[in-house]
């Protein structure tokens, strides 16, 4: 059972100068910038049954919050925040490992682990678990991080790209020791607010990965992706209505990333932000933004220009930009795409591969 907890985020106005450390975040109750207080100190707890209930108030935050059509026991998707969690043995068994994702879904069904929380199960952490439970003077609990990330192979750090975005808390570890840790969740928060501040952790930890694999300016549009999203999420999300994922989006996707490897352009594997153009280019001497539509309709046809718009626009930098949709858009749609400066590439399925029609003046780089 846990501590007393507090549920307050105070105003960014009536934040006091007094040894706390802020993080700005978006309160879901009110159209206004504020923050929540990173104490100076916090206290790691070695206590097993601290330990337990601070994961799974963090795991029942996910839950209450997940879109159940798209979720199971383990995988807790929010659809609204493009999030999920999966806890693995622990949920069942109190004697496993706290081992739990946190990660995306890009391409609609593709499932990508972007970073693990493990706490320890009692004890003092050590090297191989990241994750922590810890309290503050109030005993209000947190979900902190210490900060390695896996990437392709690779150990890399948070502090390596963001360590301005994302200020450590300096934790007490009651063994002599203080060491940082970068906060998850505030526990004494609503669900939604623990969700949505995981949610930000998530996004910087995506923003180191795009950064290791596609350098700085992968990691750019991916910081920039993210305001124009977190400016957009002022309200409570709403109630989801059933969801019917289509097959067929990621199958032209990687129809399309494997076509564009020949032309030998180096596209990410996560689309820009989590609502954006579904891929983007992470290296060569021109940028591109590809959005693909299953179907051409009305409703596909503007949502489509309007994503690629906007991220343009939110990018700060110039792309050349593509509406990827099948074979039969009208001459009237794609002259209005052309004063747009929105080029066109049509599909079309033969069997189980699909075949793309670029534009004449698509460029071909050479290796």
């Amino acid at each position: 059972m846990l501590h007393g907890h507090t549920s307050e985020v105070v105003a960014l106005a009536q934040v006091r100068e007094n040894g706390t450390r802020r993080v700005e975040h978006r309160d879901p109750e009110r159209d206004a910038e504020s923050v929540y207080e990173i104490p100076s100190a916090l206290f790691a707890t070695r206590n097993k049954a601290e330990i337990r209930g601070a994961m799974q108030t963090w795991y029942s935050a996910f839950e209450s919050m997940c879109s159940p059509d798209l979720s199971s026991q383990k995988l807790l998707w929010v659809d609204p925040l493009r999030i999920w969690m999966e806890a693995r043995d622990w949920l069942s068994d109190e004697t496993a490992s706290y081992y739990t994702l946190l990660g995306i879904r890009t391409g609609l069904d593709e499932v990508i682990t972007v970073v693990e929380v493990n706490p320890p199960n009692g004890g003092l952490p050590n090297n191989r678990r990241q994750g922590l439970a810890a309290y503050d003077a109030r005993n209000d609990y947190w979900i902190l991080h210490a900060g390695e990330m896996h990437v392709d192979g690779k150990r890399v750090h948070i502090s390596d790209l963001l360590d301005a975005d994302l200020p450590p808390a300096l934790v007490d570890l009651g063994d002599g020791r203080k060491l940082p840790y970068y906060p998850v969740a505030r526990l004494g928060a609503s669900s939604e607010q623990i969700v949505r501040d995981t949610k930000r952790f998530v996004n910087c930890c995506l923003r180191v990965r795009a950064g290791t694999e596609g350098g700085p300016l992968a990691a750019e549009t991916q910081r920039s992706a993210q305001s124009l999203e977190e400016s957009l999420s002022l309200t409570r999300i709403p109630a989801q209505p059933e969801k019917v994922i289509d097959p067929e989006h990621p199958r032209i996707q990687r129809a399309l990333v494997a076509e564009l490897k020949l032309r030998h352009l180096d596209v990410s594997r996560d689309r820009v932000g989590s609502l954006g153009p579904d891929l983007y280019t992470i290296g060569g001497p021109s940028h591109f933004l590809f959005e693909i539509k299953t179907s051409c309709g009305a409703s596909d046809y503007l949502k489509g220009v309007g994503q690629l718009l906007v991220y343009e626009s939110a990018l700060k930098r110039s792309f050349q930009k593509f509406l990827v949709v099948p074979t039969g858009l009208g001459k009237v749609a794609v002259s209005i795409l052309a004063g747009l400066r929105i080029g066109v590439i049509e599909f079309s399925q033969h069997g189980s591969s699909y075949a793309f029609v670029f534009p004449e003046d698509f460029p071909t780089f050479k290796q």
